[in-house]
């Protein structure tokens, strides 16, 4: 059986000080777990520290998911995109129809006295019969159109989720930097009712009175720009997401375990954009404009041929007798000044601009893989050594402090010193951690994930 390790209290510090003393964690990588998490303070005989959590009760909060799927259905980004994708599939169904048959009915009637008047009526249906490329060139020059706008649309998709993640999790970070400050107020409220005690007894300098008072000062402002960065990011993401500020139940910490979701890459980064290039759903789509416009310039290449109509029907002649005949007729357009050279202009302009925009999706999803891989692995790398050298130094620097403080080799003003430390420590992995995953989501959506 493993052995149980056994805690006792913290014991030779003022009880006044005793809620004060901050116990650091051995555990690498782990400053905001001790620094974030409620209940009592234990200390084990080997002098590391453990935490029994308090249970809380809490409603459902906000996920990833969540935050993906709002974004998708209402980020006002996303929707406008949508609507202008919308237009250009409305205008390709009107683009390419048939030319409708005509029904034409004339009289003709000639005035005289009952044997010589005369009427004639002509019942005669006209049929148009398109054998150019006009007609096909045009449908294959809207459906360019539309894939195009669907390519722009699966990127502006993708950035307003990227948007949106980056927000959450920067309403997210603003939460966690308000509880840190908040933590420390306390810290240093403590130590201001510690000196206050000390100070009837007649056994503090009056620095360390300024010095706490100054401390707190500074740190009462950094809580009020902690608030107000919160509350604008609360604010932001809520705008995105189509919620109320007031209904949005964010986690309290961005868990490691998240942000190495996307590993940096160990290969290539360019046989890494390659395969983005096979997946991401903006590139397909401008592909797709790609081969329709090609298509479109096949098909202008008959554009020429004229429309041919033919008619016919009948023919009733009414005198003093009734007499029936039939009409037929041909009708062609000779192509002797439009011979359809605008429909081909605008075919090869298209097919240009389609294989543009096409080089533009690849080089910009290449930069994007790259830099995002790029960015990913470094920012990895500095969190990782911060949680395996700079950490571990923290709270060896803090547990060294409160060590000399129960003994009475250390001041209340070092003890706080050394607390502030940890929270600067604190702030700063949290600067990492949401680069990392900034990092995270923009490697993500240059791979297609959110297309």
């Amino acid at each position: 059986m493993p052995k149980r390790r056994r805690y006792r209290r913290v014991r030779g510090v003022p009880i006044a000080a005793r809620s004060f003393v901050f116990l650091a964690t051995t555990s690498v990588g782990s400053l905001g777990v001790v620094a974030g998490a409620g209940g009592i303070c234990w200390a084990n005989e080997n002098g590391d520290s453990a935490r029994v959590a308090s249970p809380s009760r809490r409603g459902a909060q906000l996920s990833e998911a969540d935050v993906i799927r709002l974004a998708r259905k209402q980020a006002p980004a996303v929707l406008v995109a949508r609507g202008e994708a919308n237009l250009s599939i409305a205008r390709e169904r009107g683009i390419g129809l048939y030319p409708n048959p005509t029904f034409d009915w004339e009289r003709e009637s000639i005035p005289g006295d009952v044997i010589e008047a005369e009427t004639e009526d002509t019942l005669q249906l006209t049929i148009p019969i398109d054998l150019g490329g006009k007609r096909n060139a045009e449908t294959a020059m809207a459906r360019s159109e539309a894939e195009s706008a669907r390519s722009v649309a699966a990127r502006n998709e993708a950035a307003a989720v990227s948007e949106a993640l980056s927000r959450y999790y920067a309403a997210i970070g603003a939460k966690r930097r308000v509880h840190v400050v908040k933590q420390r107020l306390g810290y240093l409220e403590e130590a201001e009712r510690i000196i206050s005690s000390r100070k009837k007894e007649g056994r503090v300098a009056g620095y360390e009175e300024a010095w706490v008072q100054v401390e707190t000062d500074l740190a009462q402002g950094e809580m009020v720009e902690a608030e107000a960065e919160a509350a604008t990011a609360r604010l932001e993401l809520a705008a995105i997401i189509g919620r109320a500020p007031a209904t949005l139940q964010l986690p309290d910490r961005i868990d490691v375990g998240q942000v190495s979701r996307v590993a940096p890459p160990d290969g290539d980064s360019r046989a890494s954009a390659q395969a983005s290039e096979l997946e991401r759903p903006a590139i397909q789509r401008a592909k797709a404009a790609v081969s329709e416009a090609k298509e479109a310039g096949e098909s202008a290449g008959s554009a020429w041929i004229p429309v041919v109509s033919a008619s016919g029907g009948a023919k009733r002649k009414t005198t003093n007798e009734t007499k029936w005949g039939y009409v037929v007729g041909v009708e062609v357009d000779i192509p002797l000044f439009s011979n359809g050279q605008g429909v081909r202009a605008e075919a090869a302009a298209r097919t240009r601009f389609a294989k543009a925009a096409l080089a533009r999706e690849r080089a910009v999803t290449r930069m994007e893989v790259a830099r995002a891989e790029t960015f990913l692995a470094r920012t990895a790398k500095v969190l990782e050594r911060f949680d395996a050298e700079t950490a571990a130094q923290v709270a060896r620097l803090v547990r060294g402090v409160e060590s000399g403080y129960r003994e009475g080799h250390r001041t209340i003003l070092e003890l706080a010193e050394a607390q502030r430390v940890f929270a600067r420590a604190e702030e700063y992995r949290l600067k990492l951690v949401l680069a990392r995953k900034r990092a995270e989501i923009a490697l993500r959506a240059a791979r297609g994930e959110f297309e």
